[in-house]
Protein backbone atom coordinates (compact mmCIF):
# COMPACT_ATOMS: atom_id res chain seq x y z
CA UNK A 1 0.00 0.00 0.00
CA UNK A 2 1.29 3.48 -0.85
CA UNK A 3 1.26 5.90 2.07
CA UNK A 4 0.19 9.53 1.71
CA UNK A 5 3.74 10.89 1.59
CA UNK A 6 4.78 8.50 -1.22
CA UNK A 7 1.64 9.36 -3.17
CA UNK A 8 2.28 13.07 -2.69
CA UNK A 9 5.87 12.66 -3.96
CA UNK A 10 4.69 10.82 -7.08
CA UNK A 11 2.16 13.60 -7.73
CA UNK A 12 4.71 16.38 -7.20
CA UNK A 13 7.37 14.67 -9.32
CA UNK A 14 5.20 13.80 -12.28
CA UNK A 15 1.88 15.61 -12.33
CA UNK A 16 2.98 18.09 -14.99
CA UNK A 17 3.25 15.33 -17.59
CA UNK A 18 -0.17 13.73 -17.32
CA UNK A 19 -1.73 15.39 -20.37
CA UNK A 20 1.23 14.89 -22.69
CA UNK A 21 1.53 11.28 -21.56
CA UNK A 22 -2.17 10.72 -22.30
CA UNK A 23 -1.78 12.16 -25.80
CA UNK A 24 1.27 9.96 -26.36
CA UNK A 25 -0.66 6.88 -25.22
CA UNK A 26 -3.48 7.67 -27.64
CA UNK A 27 -1.12 8.44 -30.51
CA UNK A 28 0.65 5.12 -29.91
CA UNK A 29 -2.75 3.51 -30.53
CA UNK A 30 -3.06 5.41 -33.84
CA UNK A 31 -5.68 7.73 -32.35
CA UNK A 32 -5.78 11.19 -33.96
CA UNK A 33 -5.55 13.64 -31.06
CA UNK A 34 -6.03 16.81 -33.14
CA UNK A 35 -9.61 17.42 -31.94
CA UNK A 36 -8.68 16.71 -28.33
CA UNK A 37 -5.77 19.16 -28.47
CA UNK A 38 -7.94 21.85 -30.10
CA UNK A 39 -10.68 21.34 -27.51
CA UNK A 40 -8.21 21.46 -24.61
CA UNK A 41 -6.84 24.75 -25.94
CA UNK A 42 -10.40 26.12 -26.04
CA UNK A 43 -11.09 24.97 -22.48
CA UNK A 44 -7.80 26.47 -21.31
CA UNK A 45 -8.87 29.83 -22.75
CA UNK A 46 -12.23 29.56 -20.97
CA UNK A 47 -10.52 28.83 -17.65
CA UNK A 48 -8.04 31.65 -18.13
CA UNK A 49 -10.97 34.03 -18.74
CA UNK A 50 -12.11 33.32 -15.19
CA UNK A 51 -14.85 30.77 -15.78
CA UNK A 52 -15.02 28.01 -13.21
CA UNK A 53 -17.33 25.57 -14.96
CA UNK A 54 -18.28 24.52 -18.48
CA UNK A 55 -20.12 21.83 -20.41
CA UNK A 56 -18.69 19.31 -22.85
CA UNK A 57 -21.27 17.94 -25.26
CA UNK A 58 -21.34 16.10 -28.56
CA UNK A 59 -22.86 13.36 -30.64
CA UNK A 60 -22.75 9.72 -29.49
CA UNK A 61 -19.38 8.10 -30.19
CA UNK A 62 -17.79 11.49 -30.94
CA UNK A 63 -14.95 11.13 -28.41
CA UNK A 64 -16.40 13.00 -25.42
CA UNK A 65 -15.19 10.50 -22.83
CA UNK A 66 -11.66 10.38 -24.22
CA UNK A 67 -11.68 14.18 -24.34
CA UNK A 68 -12.80 14.30 -20.70
CA UNK A 69 -9.99 11.94 -19.67
CA UNK A 70 -7.44 14.16 -21.45
CA UNK A 71 -9.06 17.25 -19.93
CA UNK A 72 -8.78 15.84 -16.42
CA UNK A 73 -5.09 15.19 -17.13
CA UNK A 74 -4.62 18.78 -18.30
CA UNK A 75 -6.43 20.16 -15.25
CA UNK A 76 -4.16 18.12 -12.99
CA UNK A 77 -1.14 19.44 -14.88
CA UNK A 78 -2.14 23.06 -14.31
CA UNK A 79 -2.57 22.41 -10.60
CA UNK A 80 -6.29 21.86 -10.14
CA UNK A 81 -6.82 19.67 -7.10
CA UNK A 82 -10.59 19.30 -7.16
CA UNK A 83 -12.25 18.24 -10.40
CA UNK A 84 -15.90 17.27 -10.73
CA UNK A 85 -16.94 15.24 -13.75
CA UNK A 86 -20.73 15.00 -13.97
CA UNK A 87 -21.95 12.54 -16.55
CA UNK A 88 -25.29 11.57 -18.03
CA UNK A 89 -27.89 10.08 -15.69
CA UNK A 90 -27.92 6.86 -17.73
CA UNK A 91 -26.60 4.20 -15.32
CA UNK A 92 -25.21 1.99 -18.09
CA UNK A 93 -23.27 4.89 -19.62
CA UNK A 94 -22.16 6.01 -16.18
CA UNK A 95 -20.66 2.57 -15.52
CA UNK A 96 -19.02 2.55 -18.96
CA UNK A 97 -17.50 6.01 -18.41
CA UNK A 98 -16.28 5.08 -14.94
CA UNK A 99 -14.57 2.00 -16.38
CA UNK A 100 -12.87 4.06 -19.10
CA UNK A 101 -11.58 6.60 -16.59
CA UNK A 102 -10.38 3.76 -14.38
CA UNK A 103 -8.63 2.05 -17.31
CA UNK A 104 -6.89 5.32 -18.19
CA UNK A 105 -5.67 5.68 -14.60
CA UNK A 106 -4.45 2.08 -14.53
CA UNK A 107 -2.70 2.54 -17.86
CA UNK A 108 -0.94 5.60 -16.50
CA UNK A 109 0.15 3.67 -13.41
CA UNK A 110 1.63 0.91 -15.59
CA UNK A 111 3.48 3.48 -17.71
CA UNK A 112 4.91 5.15 -14.61
CA UNK A 113 6.09 1.81 -13.21
CA UNK A 114 7.90 1.12 -16.50
CA UNK A 115 9.86 4.34 -16.00
CA UNK A 116 11.30 3.01 -12.75
CA UNK A 117 12.56 -0.31 -14.18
Amino acid sequence: MIDDEALKKIYEDDHHECYQQRLKTLQNRDFDTTDIEKGIDEVKAVIESGERSFVVYGEPQSGKTEFMIALVCKLIDIGKQTIFVVMNDNTELEDQNFERFQQAAESRSREKRQCFR
